[in-house]
């Protein structure tokens, strides 16, 4: 019995902190909406009502029926007044500053239209630009003026040994990139680069093949020998002859021909004009 007492005593007791713990809350709140001016006007916009709360007075607890604290709390009702902008109510709009005293330099530019930018380039420096296969945008990227082979692309760390020659008799479209390809270009028989990948250096070259060209890709230590007819072909081969077996990679990437620097140097060798000019094929299938 004692201890169905105690715990009858223990919830009176949390009822009754209950109490103070929200007649306390209700005064803190008063007293803030005092300091802050606004406890009359709530007053006048709020019609007070009184709400008769209690706690169901027929909870029981260990077989012995409680009895619940009864009380009143005043509840109070906010009715405010949509608030009206000054444009609708036709009203002069509060001083407002000026836009151009507070955009910087860098918030002007980004209103010039792009056409109207220009690439800031030094006395060595040229700007190659291309279409882009994937999106048919114009690319226009600074280069080197002067670019001599051999030379490292930054880009992809590709080393370029040998650019090689053009193919301009018959069947030379064979000799272009596909759209698979960022940019279109033409593919030179002799071609050597190299480049380290999967802990290798490799070497890639590009030789002449009976249907077009073919795509070498070499380890120099390991000695395996990976070929293909697109540049892709023989770098999955030696990706999965690799360590990193679940890897792939993009063959013109790592042949260096998504890279300005690269473009530059073909549309510079001899022959390129030759080289790009359709073949009789083409021209009939565009006259039909």
């Amino acid at each position: 019995m004692e201890h169905l007492n105690n715990q009858s005593e223990t919830k009176e007791n949390d009822i009754s902190d209950y109490e103070m713990r929200r007649q306390k809350n209700i005064l803190d709140n008063q007293s803030l909406l005092k300091d802050l001016g606004l406890l009359d006007a709530v007053r006048k916009r709020a019609p007070v009502q009184e709400i008769e709360m209690s706690i169901g007075n027929s909870y029981k607890y260990g077989g012995k029926k409680l009895r619940a604290n009864h009380y009143k709390a005043k509840v109070k009702e906010i009715n405010l007044e949509k608030r009206v902008s000054r444009r609708l109510l036709g009203q002069a709009p509060e001083d407002v500053t000026n836009l151009e005293h507070i955009l910087d330099d860098n918030d002007k530019r980004r209103n010039i239209e792009i056409s109207d930018l220009s690439i800031a380039l030094d006395p060595s420096t040229s700007v190659w630009r291309g279409k882009k296969q994937h999106t048919g945008y114009l690319a226009e990227i600074p280069v080197p003026k002067c670019v001599n082979i051999p030379l490292t692309l930054a880009s992809i760390g590709t080393t370029i040994w040998e650019l090689g020659e053009l193919e301009r008799g018959t069947g030379r479209k064979k000799y272009w990139s596909g759209r698979g390809c960022m940019f279109r270009h033409p593919y030179p028989i002799g071609y050597r680069a190299s480049k380290l990948a999967f802990g290798e250096m490799y070497t890639m070259t590009i030789s002449k093949g009976e249907t077009g060209p073919v795509f070498t890709v070499e380890g120099e230590s390991s000695g395996k020998i990976f070929k293909g007819f697109t540049p892709t072909a023989p770098w999955t081969e030696a990706c999965k002859k690799s360590k990193s077996q679940g890897t792939r990679v993009s063959g013109p990437l790592f042949y260096g021909f998504s890279d300005a620097i690269t473009m530059k140097l073909l549309e510079e060798m001899d022959g390129y004009e030759e080289a790009s000019l359709p073949e009789e094929e083409e021209e009939n299938q565009e006259e039909e």
